[in-house]
């Protein structure tokens, strides 16, 4: 019985530790993706850009979709890392295109980027 019980949390432990690790894959995968996005604002490749955000999203999706499975991989590090790397990335993209990102504290944020010299 105990013999058991052990097996099945050294099973859950180890599917766990290879899906911690593919999020990590997936999310270093997003993270590239998007600062290889802001470099292409910064060239005003807008064509690029667009194709990196759109490879960071479906990483993104990805590791949505596995953390659907076990809530715990949707706090990794790695993760959160990625989201906040894309949402800059978006956020450049859109002051690259005039569009107005859509954030209360947007308008703020581009008062100050304005203010200086980013590129």
């Amino acid at each position: 019985m105990a013999a058991d019980l052990l097996k099945e949390l050294k099973d859950a432990h180890e599917a766990f530790t290879a899906a911690r690790r593919e999020i990590i894959g997936l999310a270093a995968k997003a993270q590239n993706a998007s600062k290889r996005a802001i470099f292409a604002v910064q060239r005003e490749d807008d064509a690029g850009a667009k194709a990196l955000l759109a490879e960071a999203e479906d990483a993104l999706d990805a590791i949505r979709g596995r953390a659907k499975k076990n809530a715990r991989l949707a706090h990794e590090g790695s993760f959160r890392a990625a989201l906040e790397e894309y949402a800059e990335a978006r956020f450049v993209a859109q002051l690259a295109t005039g569009e107005v990102p859509p954030c209360s504290r947007a308008s703020f944020a581009i008062v100050v980027l304005n203010g200086t010299s980013i590129w």
